[in-house]
């Protein structure tokens, strides 16, 4: 089962979430071979979607998952709460890792650039 959480970030700003997974020994789980893929709506049932630009970094057996939330796709959408989930996958095997709530915080400032 996947771990909750709630994610924040400004509207308009570059905003990098690190997660880490560990194993049920608590110990780092090894990503080798692991990609990562994650994506945001506005509900469930909403059928547009937004993705997370993801990356595991190097070493990969330290098990993070880095997720890149861009101020060009916050600076274009409205302010307010989304769903969102994080899956691993390796080969065949899928797996959900995190999932929950990402509030995107209104500005009042928007950037030429974002």
């Amino acid at each position: 089962m996947a771990e909750y959480a709630v994610l924040t970030a400004d509207q308009g700003t570059d905003t990098i979430f690190r997660i880490e997974l560990v194993d049920s020994d608590r110990s780092a789980k090894d990503l080798t071979n692991f990609t990562a893929s994650a994506k945001f709506k506005k509900t469930y049932a909403s059928t547009d979607s937004n993705s997370f630009t993801t990356e595991i970094p190097t070493p990969k057996t330290q098990g993070f998952v880095d997720l890149t939330l861009n101020g060009s796709i916050t600076n274009v959408i409205k302010a307010g709460r989304y769903v969102y989930d994080v899956e691993i996958q390796n080969g065949a095997t899928t797996e959900r890792v995190l999932e929950g709530i990402l509030e995107i915080s209104p500005c009042v400032t928007k950037s030429d650039t974002a």
